[in-house]
């Protein structure tokens, strides 16, 4: 956890958690206030890099793309409730007994 708020005060773009490591609520409270998304990925850190570097250069937008990507980030923000899928998700696991 300490780590993670680490990187978090370094304004990263994204934070990846590899290896199914579920952040504590301070690191969620921490990447939503600074707007940092936190990406879980369930491979290990290798293979979660090799799989990143395979997209470099794959994706590349075009004018007409740029323009629905954003109109589908203006959506998400004013639609989905992040918090609450979050919160859902928390007391899911909790309730499973995985908190």
């Amino acid at each position: 956890t300490d780590l993670i708020l680490t990187a978090i005060e370094t304004k990263p773009s994204v934070i990846i958690l590899t290896g199914n490591i579920y952040p504590s609520r301070s690191v969620l409270n921490s990447a939503e206030e600074k707007s940092i998304p936190v990406l879980l990925v369930p491979d290990d850190t290798y293979t979660t890099v090799t799989k990143l570097e395979f997209l470099t250069g794959r994706i590349v937008p075009s004018p007409k793309s740029m323009k629905k990507i954003q109109l589908t980030k203006k959506i998400i923000g004013e639609y989905v409730n992040w918090k609450r899928i979050l919160d859902d998700f928390v007391e899911s696991k909790r309730k499973r007994g995985n908190a």
